[in-house]
């Protein structure tokens, strides 16, 4: 008796892993080039967002008339900050989330117990290998 074995095996490059124009979602793959939510997706990921994305939210997203007020984001966070600190943060958001590779440095500067951590924190995780922050004072060596 004679036993063979047969694997079909696939070399994968790192471009097809956590590639940078998807985040990989409970409900599929959100395209974020043409905002999209794809089901198969010949690529590979390291994390999957506990989340599941209503598709005519994303498409009011993409046709612009996505009423942000009601996102749970705005309502905690927009009384924080003044219009000129708010729309950079928005930029630096989308900048996160573009599909293109930005560099981009921003700094989240308030008071203690202000929620700049718990921020960081939310909307990093996911895109956590493309994102860095660190506590200034972690970089300057003194106290908040």
């Amino acid at each position: 008796m004679h036993l063979a074995l047969y694997t079909i095996t696939k070399a994968i490059t790192w471009k097809d892993i956590n590639p940078i124009k998807y985040l990989r979602l409970k409900c599929g793959v959100l395209n974020l080039e043409n905002l999209t939510i794809e089901k198969n997706v010949d690529k590979y990921f390291t994390y999957s967002l506990p989340i599941c994305v209503d598709e005519s939210e994303i498409k009011s997203i993409y046709d612009e008339k996505y009423d942000i007020t009601n996102n749970i984001v705005y309502t905690l966070y927009r009384d924080r900050f003044d219009d000129e600190n708010w729309n950079y943060l928005i930029d630096v958001f989308g900048t996160w989330l573009s599909p293109y590779n930005f560099k981009l440095i921003a700094f989240l500067i308030g008071p203690p117990d202000a929620g700049k951590s718990t921020l960081l924190k939310i909307l990093s995780n996911p895109i956590n290998p493309l994102v860095a922050w660190k506590s200034l004072s972690l970089i300057s060596g003194r106290p908040d």
